[in-house]
């Protein structure tokens, strides 16, 4: 809420970047769940509602091509995952393409989608592809999942970089709230990055020495 009400005085609709766009039906959402009541919301549900036909047209050609496959169905990455399977419904994250994968062989999450089977990254991974991306909302919505691993997200990071992700995660913190990111994962990624760190430091003046 207090993070609402400094933003709301600002927030012009009528010009948005496209990010901005994207994200303001959970806004509205999470606005009519706390029971706010701003002039600005009817404004937000309309946008809300165009998202979720736009979605539509977009899952339901998805859900056609599944439905007719022989094989295992691909791995649906990006916005499309968090749409399907991170929000509570598909009107609530703009998708602009899907992004199917059939070669994925990390773990996943399984849902439905207009009854068929579709697959996600499990949230570990795909909590860290959309702090890769900078798609902080998207990676809020994936560390909240209740099937979330914290562990399985920091080896991913420890054999990814952990130096880059401690930094990500942190700004992810910082948008999304410290309940978002538990302290103690902070805090391991932090020692290895540091770790990280010293290592290379190390490699490289001993690359400068053997040079010499």
């Amino acid at each position: 809420m207090a993070a609402w009400t400094e933003v709301a005085p600002r927030l012009d609709l009528d010009h948005l970047t496209a990010g901005g766009a994207d994200v303001l039906p959970l806004l509205a959402y999470r606005l009519s769940t706390l029971g706010v009541d701003h002039p600005l919301l009817p404004s937000m549900v309309s946008i809300q509602r165009h998202t979720w036909y736009a979605n539509q047209l977009l899952l339901h050609q998805l859900s056609t091509q599944l439905q007719w496959t022989r094989r295992e169905p691909p791995v649906v990455f990006g916005q499309a995952a968090t749409a399907i399977a991170y929000v509570p419904t598909v009107a609530l994250r703009r998708i602009h393409r899907i992004e199917p994968q059939r070669r994925w062989r990390e773990s996943t999450l399984e849902t439905s989608l207009h009854g068929v089977t579709v697959r996600v990254p499990a949230p570990a991974h795909h909590t860290f592809d959309m702090l890769m991306r900078h798609w902080w909302v998207d990676a809020a919505c994936a560390a909240r999942h209740s099937a979330m691993d914290w562990d399985l997200f920091v080896a991913t990071a420890q054999a990814r970089g952990p130096a880059l992700v401690a930094g990500r995660l942190a700004m992810l913190a910082d948008i999304a709230g410290p309940e978002t990111v538990p302290t103690a994962v902070q805090r391991q990624l932090s020692r290895r990055s540091t770790r990280a760190v010293r290592q290379f430091a190390v490699r490289s003046l001993l690359r400068a020495r053997h040079r010499l």
